[in-house]
């Protein structure tokens, strides 16, 4: 676990680096190198509506159409679409499939209950998937309900209460060598010392 904590045993390596590269000039002045290749720019990112919503109900494709499509402050909403899409979508497919049966007597917001959502939560847990992701799904979820309920459609509130599953606490995350570097630019000489002697030797606190 440590071992991620020190990798910035090189720092005095690469403050010798970047002292030598600072000092070379470059054939060309900053800016003007010349650039005889093609700009290529890439094509605008689409979503694939028929790929996601095949299949679908009209009345579920349409409204999961309009949730996913919803103006977001968020610079990429076509990604920020994409992964509303990649959560509800096998969601409901998975509740299409129980049709036939006595878990899901034809798919509707109102038969969208807390006892349906715990039969999917074990069917996709023995698939290994993480209690993080599900309770992703589940956020997104009840999201898309209330989005359905302001619509005037009919849901289950009992959904909207359910809680997420407990999740492990999650290791710290150490910090990137820009952050470090910021650090130390900041600091004095004495609070430099104790900085890079908790960097080097993995005190997390």
């Amino acid at each position: 676990t440590t071992q991620i904590y020190v990798h910035l045993s090189n720092t005095h390596l690469q403050a010798e680096y970047e002292k030598v590269i600072s000092q070379l000039k470059p054939p060309y002045p900053f800016g003007k190198m010349p650039n005889n290749k093609r700009k290529y720019l890439p094509a605008p990112k689409q979503i694939n509506w028929n790929g996601y919503l095949d299949g679908l109900p009209g009345w579920l494709a349409d409204s999961l159409c309009a949730f996913c499509s919803r103006p977001s402050q968020k610079e990429n909403d076509v990604q920020r679409t994409r992964n509303l899409l990649s959560q509800l979508v096998p969601l409901f497919r998975w509740m299409l499939s129980l049709e036939s049966t006595t878990k899901c007597r034809g798919l509707k917001f109102s038969n969208i209950t807390p006892k349906l959502w715990f039969a999917y939560i074990e069917m996709r847990l023995h698939s290994n998937i993480k209690p993080t992701t599900l309770n992703t799904t589940l956020r997104t979820l009840q999201s898309f309900l209330k989005f359905a309920r302001d619509s005037d459609h009919t849901i289950c509130e009992r959904t909207l209460e359910i809680r997420p599953l407990k999740t492990p606490e999650a290791l710290p995350r150490d910090l990137t060598q820009a952050q470090v570097n910021h650090l130390l630019a900041q600091a004095d000489a004495f609070d430099c010392a104790w900085i890079l002697l908790m960097s080097h030797s993995g005190l997390r606190t």
